[in-house]
């Protein structure tokens, strides 16, 4: 009828952006002429098969990567090192046809060719890939939590001494770990073992640990949003020290210990069951680190570092 898309538009109450995606998706290439390449028309039978077609493959691996061509020099690529966002675009710019990451990525753990084991050339290096929103954040079960948002801002610029970060390295959950505590400016660390990832276990672990020092060492302490420490009310109430949570999903407002985890790990690497380590393992380890020279210190120890200012404010 030689309606424009607005026209159509208002007529069938869509958007002039759905009438232009479906003619530009559904319609039929009739021929070619000298002056222009393609013929396209938008044929009302056609673009309903090509509907029954695209939703018949829905959740199948991408006809495209089907094709030898395509899918070795995915492979190639992929042997390279390259990420599947950036083979998308290489051989978008290469051929007239794309492949999506996304169909990349399905086609690495298709069952298929999961025997040619694609994953080990990604950067995460993960056999299975994870669900969709695997990380959703839930309601934190800890009464009472004060958000890291709300402690003063001094500790972040680590310019005052005693303020502490606080973490589990475990083997699995809830059987043994270890509890780690983190002076933040001196990198002073003291590790307990857990026999059970519990707030009992964990409560005991950080009175055993703090107090050994004076008031003036311990200020605030930031843990994450695990529920093993939603007894830190006790501790709070005993010893007067605050607690920060992190928010969840957000290791990284709390580096420092994070940072002592890798090294904790290079002694025991994960799946290391922490009921057969002994204490002597333990204390081994933890005077190996608060006796090795930090740059970040100035080339002195985080044992020297913390006897220095713990001289000062008692």
């Amino acid at each position: 009828m030689g309606k424009k898309k607005k026209e159509i538009a208002l007529l069938l109450w869509r958007s002039p952006s759905s009438v232009g995606r479906e003619i530009k998706r559904n319609s039929s290439l009739i021929g070619m002429t000298r002056w222009i390449k393609t013929i396209s028309h938008y044929l009302p039978d056609r673009a309903h098969y090509k509907y029954l077609h695209r939703k018949q493959e829905v959740g199948k691996l991408w006809t495209v990567l089907k094709w030898h061509v395509v899918r070795e020099r995915v492979i190639m690529y992929l042997k390279l090192g390259y990420s599947p966002p950036l083979i998308s675009k290489i051989i978008k710019k290469e051929w007239v046809w794309s492949v999506s990451h996304e169909a990349i990525y399905q086609f690495i753990y298709h069952d298929d060719y999961k025997h040619l084991r694609l994953w080990q050339f990604l950067f995460c290096c993960r056999h299975k890939r994870k669900k969709h929103n695997w990380r959703r954040i839930k309601k934190t079960k800890i009464p009472n939590r004060v958000c890291i948002s709300e402690r003063p801002e001094i500790v972040a610029t680590r310019a005052e001494f005693g303020h502490w970060e606080s973490d589990s390295v475990e083997w699995v959950r809830w059987g043994a770990c270890l509890h780690v505590s983190v002076e933040r400016k001196t990198r002073l660390v003291r590790i307990r073992k857990l026999h059970r990832k519990t707030s009992e276990a964990t409560n005991y672990a950080m009175k055993n640990i703090f107090c050994m020092f004076s008031r003036q060492a311990i200020l605030t302490i930031t843990p994450d949003n695990w529920t093993e420490f939603s007894w830190r009310e006790k501790i709070k109430e005993e010893l007067g020290i605050d607690f920060f949570f992190t928010h969840p999903y957000s290791s990284w407002e709390k580096w420092t210990v994070e940072r002592m985890n890798g090294f904790i790990r290079r002694f025991f690497p994960k799946k290391t069951n922490f009921a057969k380590v002994t204490d002597e393992e333990i204390q081994f380890v933890e005077a190996r680190i608060n006796n090795r020279p930090m740059e970040v210190l100035g080339f002195i120890s985080p044992n020297q570092a913390f006897n220095y200012e713990l001289s000062l404010v008692i």
